[in-house]
């Protein structure tokens, strides 16, 4: 249940940072849990980069790492696999990455 509700949550930050760089966000797949998580999802982000200039560099990162002028695979191409969910007790004074 808690993995679902993560994945709510994750797909809920991918749709609005697409919609805040004026990308169109489509809902192609959503399956959700009974009490509002989300089991499996499919979506499709598109637009174009932020420099309006139609070549590969719109899709890619600078060397830099920098993503600011890049399309939506650019920015969303190291989100693919899988996403862990732990559990960290609220008196852990350890820092979790």
């Amino acid at each position: 249940d808690e993995a679902a509700l993560f994945a709510s949550e994750l797909l809920d930050a991918y749709n609005k940072s697409a919609k805040g760089k004026g990308w169109k966000t489509e809902t192609l797949n959503l399956s959700k849990t009974a009490i509002g998580g989300v089991k499996e999802a499919s979506v499709s982000i598109s637009g174009k980069g932020n420099n309006n200039n139609y070549n590969n560099d719109d899709f890619s990162d600078d060397d830099d790492g920098n993503t600011s002028n890049t399309g939506p695979y650019g920015f969303f191409k190291y989100e693919s696999g899988v996403h862990r969910v732990q559990r960290v007790p609220v008196n852990d004074a350890r820092i979790h990455t």
